[in-house]
């Protein structure tokens, strides 16, 4: 695949669950124009819990992988964009 068609491939991006809820896989593409106008896309990983019961939330910006966000982020616990 030439670096045209992967172009066009990236700008084929929507959500394969609905508006708002996030996963790792559904995430757009790195640097694609659908990070435009947001922050991060988080999602919950609902197989790793911490001591206290609660859910993992992780989340990634239009640059770089992946990080865990803290119990008193904004963005703990958003399924999707976090603005």
């Amino acid at each position: 695949m030439d670096a045209t068609a992967k172009a066009e491939t990236t700008e084929e991006w929507s959500p394969g669950t609905g508006c708002c809820h996030g996963s790792e896989g559904d995430a757009p593409p790195i640097g694609s124009k659908y990070w435009d106008g947001h922050d991060l896309w988080c999602w919950t990983n609902y197989d790793y819990h911490h001591d206290d019961g609660t859910f993992a939330t992780w989340c990634q910006n239009s640059t770089s992988g992946a990080w865990e966000q803290g119990y008193i982020s904004k963005c703990a616990a958003v399924e999707g964009w976090c603005d």
